[in-house]
């Protein structure tokens, strides 16, 4: 089995996770509830949507319930379906991450200065090298290497130089 077949299993076996835990928990309710929303918020984070975002989505569906005066759980998936999409849309859309600093370094003269990105004599690179393009959407940066060669440390330097 290739890696892009284990890596779409996987994700298969998140998303039924989470599809299971939604009809579940929408299913068994007669009524939108607080104990409604705390399954749903236990079944987002078990298929690892992450604390922010499921904050996020349920402090949105909470709000779209109320305005919308939404007695019927069976209306929920749509509504949930609408939020991620816009959050998704909202990230997609979102401003350029700020350009990063290289760390001060010594010179060759022993004095201070700014690291130019070259190493032993290579040219520095281009100026727009320090900042990472924003992405047109949310995307997957998959990092493969033996143990020992810096997977970890890159992983840091990608998350640094997309930060927000």
């Amino acid at each position: 089995m290739s890696l892009f077949d284990r890596l779409t299993g996987s994700l298969r076996k998140t998303r039924q996770l989470v599809a299971d835990g939604l009809e579940r928990a929408i299913g068994g309710s007669a009524r939108i509830d607080e104990r409604l929303f705390e399954e749903l918020e236990e079944t987002l984070l078990r298929g690892d949507v992450g604390p922010a975002t499921t904050e996020e989505l349920l402090s949105r569906l909470r709000r779209a319930v109320r305005e919308k005066g939404v007695e019927n759980p069976g209306e929920i998936p749509a509504l949930l379906r609408g939020i991620a999409a816009e959050i998704l849309e909202g990230a997609a859309a979102g401003p350029a991450p700020p350009a990063m600093e290289r760390p001060a370094r010594r010179t060759a003269e022993g004095g201070s200065g700014v690291d130019p990105g070259g190493v032993d004599g290579a040219p520095p690179p281009a100026p727009s090298a320090g900042v990472a393009p924003r992405p047109a959407r949310p995307h997957v940066i998959l990092v493969c290497g033996v143990n020992g060669v810096g997977k970890t440390t890159t992983i840091a330097k990608l998350a640094r130089r997309y930060a927000v």
